[in-house]
């Protein structure tokens, strides 16, 4: 059928996409209550300071950014136009840097090993 041309032609297959692990998540919540223009979407890669929504009131007079703490993946996101105070807005599956975690373990041990001897 496809020779026919009843059927489009076959879609080229898409790059995989590598799967990650996240040990920790966190929300981030509404500042203030407004009109939420969302600027990302979900699976998205963020960075630690990224504006993810403008929150604004009704009548276009203040905005505020709702920025991202902490470099991550989108994994959960409100649809709904408006936010309350404290409304959970975003949902980021966040990846720390482990080597970082490592160094000030090992320095804590040093530490208090040659406080110890």
């Amino acid at each position: 059928m496809r020779a026919l041309g009843m059927l489009p032609a076959r879609s080229v297959l898409k790059q995989s996409i590598e799967p990650v692990i996240s040990r920790s998540t966190s929300w981030i919540r509404a500042p203030r209550s407004g009109i939420l223009e969302s600027r990302c979407e979900l699976g998205a890669r963020v960075k630690k300071g990224q504006v993810l929504a403008i929150l604004g009131d009704p009548f276009g007079d203040s905005q505020s950014e709702v920025v991202t703490e902490s470099p991550g993946i989108v994994i959960g996101r409100s649809n709904l136009p408006l936010a309350h105070e404290g409304d959970a807005l975003f949902h980021i599956a966040r990846f720390e840097n482990t080597k970082e975690a490592e160094a000030t373990v090992e320095e804590f041990q040093t530490a208090h090993a040659e406080e110890n001897a």
